[in-house]
């Protein structure tokens, strides 16, 4: 039990790290806050609920891991390299389709919602 509590501490360090330093996590931080009660108005079931709070946790949980090889590499060396450069240019990428992910299913899920 006590495993569990540290790993829930490091873990709250680890947001309020983020949330403290980095614009992009403060932005997907708010958009959980406020994403969170407009999904129970918008999804037509759980099913939907889920894809959409989930959508925005996954986007959170990439942009950390984002955000952690970027500190990595930075913290291994200050010089431009073209293979570091191409590891941050990916955690990029993988935060991006995310976004576009999310994009999608709160398109679609808006969509259906006013249209129907």
């Amino acid at each position: 039990m006590l495993r569990l509590y540290k790993a829930f501490f490091y873990s709250m360090q680890g947001l309020r790290w983020g949330f403290v330093r980095e614009p992009a996590l403060r932005q997907e931080m708010l958009a959980i806050l406020v994403g969170t009660p407009l999904a129970f108005w918008l999804a037509p079931d759980a099913g939907w609920l889920l894809a959409l709070v989930g959508g925005l946790l996954l986007l959170l949980a990439v942009e950390l891991l984002n955000t952690a090889i970027e500190k990595l590499a930075d913290f291994v060396t200050a010089d431009r390299h073209a293979a570091i450069g191409a590891v941050k240019d990916m955690g990029s990428a993988a935060v991006f389709c995310l976004l576009v992910l999310n994009a999608g299913l709160w398109g679609w899920a808006a969509w259906a919602k006013l249209a129907g």
